[in-house]
């Protein structure tokens, strides 16, 4: 349904001022995916003339679907019938946007046609208006609205420039594959290197055999070869002052070598791309429907026949997997302490394995991913048994709340409450703040004093800075008791007190529980496990306090 136009007509308009005729012009482009329909246009527009008694609309004009770049529209070009038969005498937009994308016959209009037809343009969301601002103001507007609408012209020709080389089977990344190297004639090539294409191969035909990633892991860092990243650094390619790179192969490596169409010749690229987000520009995984895929860009290192094996190897390995996983029960335990195990040998944040057994029973442990990957290369610490973790934690835990209880007991046998001390502490303010004012008008006698000459100026001068020392340093006393009567750490709501105590009656870890009590738990073994809980601070402040008033 066609909506009526609000015509405002002011209550009252000062004599002498004149009333403008408003012509409420609103577009919206096929490519203006982002802007606001034009019923909101108009909407915003109406607004703005309610606000102001100069104003009426007069016409609403709009054109749907049509580019800026020309004036060729028919909602524009009835306005300006309208305009030429004296109906509006105003011309008012949304943004500049909407009025006009064509910088040349823009300024024509806003420079020149406009004001010999003595039409008033205004621009609510730019706050430009003709009848108030200089016409020049508009046109710088204008010429940045038309370098923004141009560096995006030019990035989506690059950008489809790029797409059509993908396409094509040129290589744009910056960093080639591993087992590849840029070909000698022409740049966006691949061609395999002969350093690491036997690698490649190596990792394939292991895998073929059935040799797990893990395994193959460690043979890569016992025969001593560079990881790719470090073949990068060792290269050029990449700067060691800018990049920490290990030189150690991982899991995660050799499994996505294995899955990396690359080797057999095909180029997939686009996978990734840039989108702005919450005001941020972040990468996202592109829909596949958008890859750029190249089939036989290159001389492929490994063969379909070798490819398909290794894939058949993983699928089968991949399926018996989720065969024993079928036999388990489909409710999964919470994983309460993760994020807070970490290897007590090199530092490592510990990973939750799940082992499914044939019988189909399930077991969980803590694994160190630098040993998962690379075994007693360089870290000793053999997996933890997650039950015997959750066993000692909660141990720890459950002594920790036994403290807090005892602890909350003294304190309520001292009057900690807080009630009785913070009486005295209001009543020190309150002793203070007498003084001071007391001292405002010992300030105000010496005045007087000085006045009638019952003291010199010098004692007047000594007096004066006495009294203002004393009130500073009174002022100085009342924040410090403000902040002890702010403080509760020595008072049953102590944090660790009161966080502690939120779980006294929980018989089993719970992820809450562990993120709020558990700092950091270090594991050398199943023998030995370090608990590191949180709030120690507010411990020791308040079992100091209580040792000093026991004392």
């Amino acid at each position: 349904m066609a909506r009526k136009s609000r015509v405002n007509i002011p209550e009252s308009i000062p004599a002498g001022q004149m009333v403008y005729d408003a012509g409420a012009y609103a577009r919206l482009s096929a490519e203006d995916v982002d802007c606001d329909s034009l019923e909101n246009q108009i909407l915003l527009i109406e607004n703005y003339v309610s606000g102001n008694p100069q104003l009426r609309i007069a016409g609403q004009y709009t054109d749907n679907g049509l580019t800026g770049q020309t004036f060729d529209r028919d909602g524009f070009q009835r306005m300006m019938d309208d305009i030429k038969a004296r109906k509006i005498n105003c011309v008012v937009v949304k943004d500049l946007s909407r009025f006009a994308r064509n910088y040349i016959e823009a300024c024509e209009y806003l420079e020149k046609i406009f004001p010999f037809m003595g039409v008033r343009f205004i621009s609510v969301n730019d706050g430009f208006d003709s009848d108030r601002d200089d016409p020049t103001d508009v046109i710088i507007m204008l010429k940045n609205l038309m370098n923004h609408e141009y560096a995006k012209d030019i990035s989506r020709k690059i950008l489809s420039v790029f797409s059509t080389k993908r396409k094509n089977g040129e290589f744009l990344g910056c960093c080639v594959p591993y087992g590849y190297k840029r070909s000698a004639v022409h740049r966006n090539k691949l061609e395999p290197d002969d350093e690491t294409a036997h690698v490649i191969r190596d990792i394939f035909t292991w895998k073929s055999e059935g040799i797990s990633h893990s395994k193959i892991t460690r043979r890569l860092n016992e025969m001593g070869i560079l990881s790719p990243a470090q073949h990068l650094q060792y290269k050029g390619e990449l700067k060691p002052r800018k990049y920490t790179v290990s030189s150690l192969w991982n899991i995660k490596t050799v499994k996505n070598i294995l899955h990396n169409k690359v080797y057999i010749g095909h180029l997939v690229q686009g996978r990734r791309k840039s989108v702005i987000r919450d005001g941020k520009m972040k990468e996202v995984i592109a829909p596949e429907s958008e890859w750029d895929i190249a089939e036989n860009a290159h001389e492929p290192i490994v063969d379909m026949d070798l490819w398909n094996k290794v894939h058949a190897v993983m699928d089968e390995r991949r399926d018996a997997y989720l065969e024993n996983l079928g036999k388990t029960s489909p409710d999964e335990t919470e994983n309460a302490l993760k994020g807070l195990v970490i290897c007590g040998n090199c530092g490592t944040r510990m990973s939750r394995s799940k082992d499914v057994l044939p019988s189909g029973g399930v077991t969980y442990r803590f694994i160190c991913y630098i040993r998962a990957q690379n075994f007693d290369l360089v870290c000793d610490t053999k997996a933890i048994r997650e039950d015997n973790l959750l066993n000692i934690v909660h141990k720890v835990i459950r002594e920790e709340i036994r403290r807090t209880v005892d602890v909350k007991a003294i304190l309520e046998d001292l009057d900690r409450d807080g009630a009785r001390e913070k009486a005295g502490l209001s009543h020190q303010i309150d002793t203070k703040k007498k003084r001071i004012s007391q001292l405002r008008v010992l300030r105000m006698s010496l005045v007087e004093s000085l006045a009638v000459k019952r003291i010199t100026e010098a004692d007047f001068v000594f007096a004066k800075a006495k009294y203002e020392a004393e009130e500073t340093q009174l002022r100085q006393d009342i924040e410090a008791i403000q902040a002890r009567l702010q403080d509760e750490t020595l008072t049953i709501k102590n944090k660790w007190l009161t966080s502690f105590g939120r779980f006294m009656d929980e018989k089993v870890i719970t992820r809450e529980m562990a993120v709020t009590l558990v700092q950091k738990i270090v594991a050398h073994d199943n023998e030995h496990i370090d608990v590191y809980l949180n709030f120690g601070n507010d411990r020791d402040r308040l079992t100091k306090y209580i040792g000093e008033v026991e004392a």
